[in-house]
């Protein structure tokens, strides 16, 4: 017993460590009727938005590997 114990502590610490270091970035557009734009372009918006959010998330350091 005293080892399912310990082993729930170490679990409620592990996830409380994650949910806090847990970040994410999202971007969202919106179409309007008198400006339809296609999927794709709704889509980019958007995209360049996470992209945005992100480096702003990170402080603006990038890897090699972002956009």
């Amino acid at each position: 017993m005293l080892v399912y114990i310990k082993q729930r502590k170490r679990n409620k610490i592990y996830h409380n460590n994650l949910l806090r270091d847990l970040k994410f970035s999202f971007g969202y557009s919106f179409n309007k009727r008198d400006n339809e734009k296609t999927i794709d372009e709704l889509i980019g918006l958007a995209d360049d938005c996470m992209y945005a959010d992100k480096a702003q998330n990170k402080k603006y350091r990038r890897r090699k590997d972002d956009r």
